[in-house]
């Protein structure tokens, strides 16, 4: 998670849930602020995908006006 922190992104929320794959492994998932075509959120989530098995979007909406 140190990616959000490198490039300045806020998590509103990290819920993690295990896998059910194999014991002691877990699922992570995160709400940040931003969209991701924002620089820093973009920038973040390729470093999280350097670091990380798996790792999906599930959902990016643009800030209201």
């Amino acid at each position: 998670m140190s990616a959000f922190e490198k490039f300045n992104v806020n998590m509103s929320m990290i819920e993690s849930r295990p896998t059910k794959v194999e014991a002691w492994q877990y699922a992570f998932y995160v709400d940040v602020q931003g969209h991701i075509r924002d620089f820093n959120v973009e920038k973040a989530v390729a470093l999280l995908k350097e670091h990380s098995l798996f790792v999906r979007i599930l959902g990016s909406y643009p800030e209201a006006l």
